[in-house]
């Protein structure tokens, strides 16, 4: 099993080595897969944790080791050699309160990356792409919660509701949206209209 964190050289060149002995690996790197991250540390001054930033559900869908490991080790069949992957939480700052929360749906997008391995490069909308996988995955998150597992919520439930009602541009232009476009959303979500 791997740990590092997969934009640190020595880590790189330890996964390397591991892969080129022929062991295979499970993938738990702290990068993408700590979900205790972001929460701000429980000792010292400091504003974030050692793991900092938070890791959204949408980026540890999008956390292809597969295809990491394909581009980094070039000519090599080490991406066959990654046989599966785990998320990880710590318990410092976890409880039996808030565990289902920080666990899941984030858990749930990762099983589903491994599970279906989607090309990570296709267009907005797509079979594979994220905006794709929300729709079941919110959708599962809703089954699960009804039968008592609760998690975070993948969108707000007007969304849920009404598909196609939330969907913003994936470009980056979508952060410089005149609000004027999204009065009219805001509206209905806080019953205004």
């Amino acid at each position: 099993q791997f740990w590092g964190n997969l934009f640190e050289e020595h880590f790189l060149e330890e996964l390397g080595n591991i892969l080129d002995s022929g062991f295979e690996v499970i993938m738990s790197n702290y990068d993408d897969l700590y979900l205790d991250c972001g929460f701000g540390p429980w000792v010292g001054g400091a504003a974030n944790n050692w793991c900092s930033p938070y890791k959204s559900w949408k980026i540890i869908y999008e956390a292809d080791v597969r295809k990491f490991v394909t581009n980094t080790y070039p000519g090599s069949n080490h991406a066959d050699k990654i046989i599966g992957g785990e998320t990880a939480i710590w318990t410092e700052q976890t409880s039996s309160s808030d565990m289902l929360q920080r666990v899941f749906p984030r858990t749930w997008a990762y099983a589903e990356r491994l599970w279906t391995n989607p090309d990570s490069d296709v267009a907005e909308n797509e079979e594979g792409s994220w905006e794709e996988a929300q729709v079941r995955l919110a959708h599962f998150a809703s089954l699960m919660n009804k039968r008592g597992i609760s998690s975070n919520t993948f969108k707000p439930q007007f969304c849920l509701q009404n598909t196609g009602a939330c969907v913003l541009p994936r470009t980056p232009s979508s952060a410089k949206q005149p609000i004027a476009t999204l009065l009219p959303l805001l509206s209905v979500l806080l019953g205004l209209m």
